[in-house]
């Protein structure tokens, strides 16, 4: 068994999508830690699932320790690695972009038994024009008052691997009905963006990954 830490996910279907797996690589490649990126496909996933602590992805295995839920392992990467700060101040700033960013996910409207492609199609343009609309607004006016050039000023800090992260796979088709050019309306979003891809180590991810 490695003993290097491994991120177990899986590999989208539409390969610039990250999901809840995209935004941690960043933080890890932008720490510079050697790790087992280990996907899977869907295909594959049922020989893993009852093994896994939730029986779901991702798991991050670090020091013989399974972690789950994906906003708890980038929080920890982030403490690790100098990327989630230690002033309550500075952490507050970060947290209220992440949190932030985590309901324009987790709201996303799904699909189901009860919900047909045409509700589906209805629900997901409302969600677009409507409260991630407003989301993604107060996110956008949040990095104009702070400076930029990253979503909390002159620092790198996890905010702007999940807001990365996120966005990314909003745009990449992963989502019906989620326009692909989503954040172009958001001029500060889509700065921090290019300065999380200008990043010598993010670049180099880039260059052989999609997400």
């Amino acid at each position: 068994m490695s003993s290097k830490p491994e991120l177990f996910y899986f590999q989208l279907p539409h390969k610039s999508a990250g999901g809840r797996a995209g935004y941690i690589r960043l933080a890890l490649e932008y720490a510079g830690w050697e790790y087992e990126d280990r996907r899977i496909t869907f295909a594959e996933w049922p020989q893993y699932k009852e093994a896994q602590p939730l029986k779901q992805l991702p798991v991050f295995t670090y020091k013989g320790r399974q972690i789950v839920q994906s906003e708890a392992i980038l929080r920890f990467i982030g403490s690790e690695t100098g990327t989630y700060p230690t002033d309550s101040t500075e952490r507050l700033n970060v947290d209220e972009i992440f949190d932030t960013v985590s309901e324009s996910l987790n709201n996303v409207p799904r699909g189901g038994k009860d919900v047909d492609a045409d509700k589906l199609k209805t629900l997901r343009e409302e969600y677009v024009n409507g409260r991630l609309h407003e989301l993604l607004t107060f996110i956008d006016k949040k990095i104009a008052g702070y400076g930029g050039p990253y979503a909390t000023g002159k620092n790198v800090t996890i905010a702007d691997f999940y807001l990365y992260g996120v966005t990314k796979t909003f745009e990449s088709g992963l989502l019906d009905h989620v326009p692909s050019n989503l954040t172009e309306k958001y001029p500060n979003i889509t700065a921090t963006r290019k300065a999380v891809e200008a990043l010598p180590k993010i670049a180099a991810f880039f260059a052989t990954h999609d997400a």
